[in-house]
């Protein structure tokens, strides 16, 4: 394989997305050289390393993904943000929602399993056990609820 930029462009992108466990991933809307760097940093301070990939490789890369169908393609640049060491989610996802100003949360990919904002923001946690005793307890909920309205 001949080492030219866009192919190790797109072996950047492909390993972001198949490598790290935890990847948040942004919608910058215009974002500039400048701002891009301040982000950069202001990541960096906070222990998370931010990638910005080139747009139309990702594009391409993407349409032969299952990632296709759960990210809108729109139009601007995209962020991916990454944690240097290996942590664990504790906390609320709504922090992660908002990066900067100028950058909008897409999804969360967490061990080849894709969240988007909407899915992330009615789960409390991602942990297993926890989930399924909620929606086991919600099931239970609207099944007593209609039994009663029943008789």
């Amino acid at each position: 394989m001949k080492l030219t930029p866009k192919s190790y462009k797109l072996s950047k992108i492909k390993k972001y997305l198949k490598d790290k466990d935890i990847l948040l991933i942004y919608l910058a809307n215009d974002i500039q050289t400048k701002q891009f760097l301040k982000i950069k940093q202001k990541n960096k301070t906070k222990k998370l390393i931010t990638y910005n990939p080139n747009k139309s490789l990702l594009r391409k890369y993407l349409q032969s993904t299952t990632i296709f169908n759960t990210i809108p393609l729109a139009t601007g640049s995209y962020l991916f943000v990454t944690f240097t060491n290996k942590t664990k989610l504790n906390k609320p996802f709504t922090k992660f929602f908002e990066l900067n100003k100028t950058s909008n949360f897409l999804a969360l990919k967490i061990t080849n399993k894709v969240y988007t904002k909407p899915q992330l923001r009615h789960v409390p946690t991602l942990d297993y056990k926890n989930n399924v005793k909620l929606f086991h307890n919600c099931l239970n909920n609207t099944l007593k609820s209609f039994t009663l309205k029943l008789k």
